[in-house]
């Protein structure tokens, strides 16, 4: 099946994600589509439940919700993420859910029972950076070791070609948004830890 909602219906969305879910093992590394560009992430507890690095919204969205938030593709409120474990479904929401442990291949993957215990190992634990501390790091440092995000490249790469661009085109405003959205991201993160 094509890793594209595009063109399904609801239930078909729900007939795959039922479907993963049926071939989910504890530790497998659970990708949620949320955009074209954005994907959330957290590690399959068993049980259809997940364990994942999320942020509060409390009904709140986009930027008038909450300041500076539309620098965020989740929307999250950076000082109130934290690591949660949650039904597969309350995480899955809309989105086509696919299992991706494409980094394995050459990499030493404790066992199911292990990622899970580290992941586990983190719950209530908060703090949230899109470049440096995102949902996608959580998940891989529990998985391998050490935390990536190929979406944080990607958006840090994005946020450069945009300074460069305002360079050298004398834009003041692209150079501004290129540094704040690099820079801008640390300041507003939180390190606390609620244990």
């Amino acid at each position: 099946m094509s890793f594209s909602k595009a063109q399904m219906s609801s239930e078909d969305v729900r007939r795959n994600n039922e479907g993963v879910l049926s071939r989910c093992k504890k530790g497998d590394l659970l990708e949620f589509p949320r955009s074209s560009f954005f994907s959330h992430w957290g590690v399959y507890a068993g049980g259809a439940r997940v364990i994942h690095r999320t942020g509060d919204s409390n009904g709140r969205s986009g930027f008038l919700g909450y300041p500076l938030s539309f620098l965020f593709p989740s929307g999250i409120q950076v000082g109130k993420a934290k690591v949660k474990e949650e039904s597969f479904w309350d995480v899955a929401q809309s989105s086509l859910v696919r299992i991706n442990n494409s980094k394995d291949q050459g990499r030493d993957v404790p066992p199911g029972g292990e990622v899970v215990e580290r992941a586990r190992s983190r719950l209530g634990k908060s703090g949230y950076n899109l470049l440096w501390n995102n949902c996608e790091h959580f998940a891989t440092e529990c998985r391998y070791g050490k935390g990536q995000s190929q979406q944080a490249i990607v958006a840090g790469s994005l946020s450069t070609g945009i300074t460069a661009v305002g360079w050298l085109t004398g834009s003041l405003s692209a150079v501004a948004l290129g540094i704040s959205a690099l820079f801008a991201l640390p300041m507003f993160q939180s390190t606390k830890s609620s244990k």
